[in-house]
């Protein structure tokens, strides 16, 4: 569509720049892998609410902090967000199409995220459940970007990219499981400008959604384990538990209002 051009011949032109980055053999296996924390599970600060200090509308002020892991985003296409690795024999498997050709690689990411944390936020507790909200103040998120290898490894050549936003999140934490996790949350984005390089273009568009899911994560992460913390203090928060960011196992859903 005409409206679309001048977006798609920015990112398309981000893509570019990002692939002439490799050298003149193209872009090697970089010997690091997965994301910010090697692949593992998002880590989350220590936010904490005192054992004496529960109820409605508790305020905790804290700053959430994380690696999350390696994501693969597609400039003109969303929901394009996995990568297969190059296979030239078609009758071994399905090759590369277009799609993958055009997949940028984020990674060595760190989110820092100063909040306040509302317990009981709008009065919302109850034995089954409680709603724990976020303000977002002015945040950053950090990483690299460059254009994804065939072999679907980390690239060689890369851009820092910075992404400053706020905002606002929702988690709704289920009280009777074990450990107590979120079933239902929603980060809403107040601001969010993303930068390639020292002082480039505003390109948020293309890697919005893909960030702010990140942010997301990071944030039911930490409500689950503000929760537990105090309520469930023997509970197993790490292994699939921490790489599902605290999220319900089977019944785990987008929050509306």
């Amino acid at each position: 569509m005409p409206a679309n051009r001048p977006r798609q011949y920015l990112v398309l032109g981000i893509s570019a720049a990002l692939l002439s980055s490799c050298g003149p053999g193209g872009c090697t296996p970089n010997d690091g892998g997965g994301g910010g924390n090697n692949g593992g599970p998002p880590v989350a600060s220590a936010c904490a609410l005192s054992p004496n200090q529960t109820g409605n509308g508790l305020l905790i002020d804290c700053t959430v902090t994380g690696s999350p892991d390696t994501m693969f985003i597609d400039p003109l296409d969303s929901n394009n967000t996995t990568c297969t690795p190059f296979n030239p024999n078609p009758f071994a498997g399905t090759p590369n199409d277009a799609r993958d050709a055009r997949l940028l690689t984020i990674f060595n990411q760190a989110l820092n995220v100063p909040v306040r944390i509302t317990y009981g936020e709008n009065g919302d507790e109850n034995s089954g459940r409680v709603r724990i909200g976020f303000r977002v103040d002015p945040s950053t998120h950090t990483a690299s970007v460059g254009k994804t290898p065939t072999d679907c490894s980390l690239p060689d050549g890369f851009f820092p990219l910075t992404t400053q936003f706020s905002g606002r999140h929702v988690a709704l934490i289920d009280r009777e499981q074990t450990p107590a996790c979120v079933f239902q949350s929603a980060y809403t984005s107040a601001t969010h400008t993303q930068t390639v390089g020292g002082g480039g273009p505003d390109i948020g568009a293309p890697s919005k959604s893909s960030i702010e899911n990140a942010i997301a994560r990071q944030l039911d992460l930490e409500a689950a384990r503000v929760y537990n913390r105090l309520f469930q203090p023997n509970a197993n928060l790490e292994g699939a538990f921490a790489r599902r960011a605290g999220r319900c196992a089977d019944d785990y859903e987008p929050f509306r209002e």
